[in-house]
């Protein structure tokens, strides 16, 4: 299973009346969010894909997990099934299952690690453009849509 199979099974599994802003490898908090979602409020989720077992034993060691007053409300990784023990997941952190077949399975709930709601809307506008605006051009690119078909959407998606 590969990181863009479990970020589709993840985006099918949030609730999007939950969570109306989702944002697939963006980066929010300074550094790459595999997925990241938020409330109408403002708290926010960092979901951390991790494909392999070398790749989540790296990622202990970032930066960014001695930070915990920075970034999401609440993290988890995301892997397929068994792949990482949540015995093995620090307690502040949650972890999801992916089965080769989709099923989202919540195995450890996570910590709050800050209260702070996110507020940068604008911040938060910008890179949800640049996000819909790469999705297009990559559906032009892969011949998914015509030159004009995508001339037009741009157009439309400009004037509203």
């Amino acid at each position: 299973m590969t990181e863009k199979d479990i970020i589709q099974h993840l985006a099918n599994w949030l609730d999007i009346r939950k969570y109306p802003f989702q944002m697939p490898c963006s980066f929010i908090y300074g550094w790459e969010s595999d997925y990241w979602a938020m409330t109408q409020d403002g708290e926010t989720r960092e979901y951390e894909i991790k494909t392999s077992r070398s790749d989540y034993l790296k990622d202990k060691l970032k930066d960014k997990h001695q930070r915990t007053e920075e970034g999401a409300n609440y993290f988890y990784y995301v892997c397929p099934t068994d792949l990482i023990k949540k015995e093995e997941v620090d307690k502040k952190y949650g972890l999801i299952y992916v089965s080769e077949y989709g099923a989202v399975e919540v195995v450890k709930r996570p910590l709050k690690l800050h209260p702070n709601l996110y507020n940068d809307w604008y911040k938060m506008a910008i890179r949800m453009y640049w996000k819909w605006y790469r999705l297009w051009r990559e559906k032009l690119n892969l011949k998914q849509i015509t030159r004009e078909e995508y001339f037009d959407i741009l157009k439309n998606f400009n004037h509203e």
